[in-house]
């Protein structure tokens, strides 16, 4: 806007509306979570008439678990270099992320902090983690915000004594200073004593050319504490079975990890901001179970 842009927007996200947006006014940068990416995928791929994207030249993947294939893909189909940044709207967006790193480095992780951004990985008590181990990421910056409107309590879960904004992702921080995001802190699900981040199990599906949307989810069970259950959208209706679904994660995690129960599911619910419904899919799962 401040170079005189045009802005492109849509009340409803659709992936085949998107890329026809796309085409029409010849847009340059996009900027989506993952599952969007993962809509305009499929709907080019089905496409009889492939829409021209050709105008793509760079923009953002992030708002969840970042799939590179997804990457990978706009750069094979429209030249377009995306950008795995990390951010959070509590701190102006931007934490993490360099549109000059290596494609490497682009690829596998979420970049280094901006350069008004400081960040560290700190422990359950607030202690500095060391290079290559977990812990919350956390910043300092001056874009932080300096609370939740009308709701200091909400504030003090935020931002410590110390200064430090607490993001609830579980990160690594490596020797060159770049970030690497594990998993949702409030996500993580605890099988028989054992930690499970839904991200590995649900990029390992994702990975899979006939899944097109994977969610992850726990639910109560009275001797493992948590069981794991995964919703899947598929491409197609001829996919394999729910034991071959698990069959194939067995094969690729450790045993803790592979979901107890999978669920197919038409169409993956979908917040306003292009994230996976989880709330509406827990409910749905408390209906199996009924």
């Amino acid at each position: 806007m401040l170079l005189g842009g045009k802005l492109v927007t849509a009340t409803r996200f659709d992936g085949m509306a998107a890329l026809e947006l796309i085409e029409k006014h010849r847009v340059s940068l996009q900027f989506c979570v993952t599952t969007m990416y993962a809509r305009e995928i499929d709907a080019y791929n089905s496409a009889a008439i492939k829409p021209d994207i050709s105008s793509l030249r760079t923009g953002t993947i992030g708002g969840g678990p970042v799939v590179k294939e997804y990457m990978t893909w706009f750069e094979e189909n429209a030249d377009c270099r995306l950008l795995n940044f990390y951010g959070m709207t509590e701190c102006a967006g931007m934490i993490a992320g360099d549109f000059e790193d290596s494609p490497e480095n682009r690829l596998n992780k979420g970049g280094r902090p901006c350069r008004h951004v400081t960040v560290s990985i700190l422990g359950g008590n607030g202690e500095k983690m060391p290079v290559g181990e977990q812990g919350e990421i956390c910043c300092k910056s001056p874009g932080v915000t300096r609370g939740y409107y009308k709701n200091p309590e909400m504030t003090l879960h935020l931002i410590d004594a110390d200064g430090w904004l607490h993001s609830g992702d579980i990160g690594i921080m490596d020797s060159e200073g770049y970030i690497s995001v594990i998993a949702r802190k409030k996500e993580m699900i605890i099988r028989g004593g054992y930690n499970v981040f839904p991200a590995e199990v649900e990029n390992l599906y994702c990975r899979r050319d006939d899944v097109l949307l994977a969610a992850m989810l726990s639910y109560p069970d009275g001797d493992l504490g948590e069981k794991i259950a995964v919703f899947l959208q598929m491409k197609n209706a001829n996919h394999p079975s729910a034991e071959e679904i698990r069959e194939y994660a067995a094969a690729h995690l450790a045993k803790f990890k592979v979901p107890d129960k999978v669920l197919f599911i038409a169409e993956m619910p979908m917040l306003p901001s292009g994230k996976v419904d989880r709330v509406k899919l827990t409910e749905h799962l408390q209906k199996q179970r009924v």
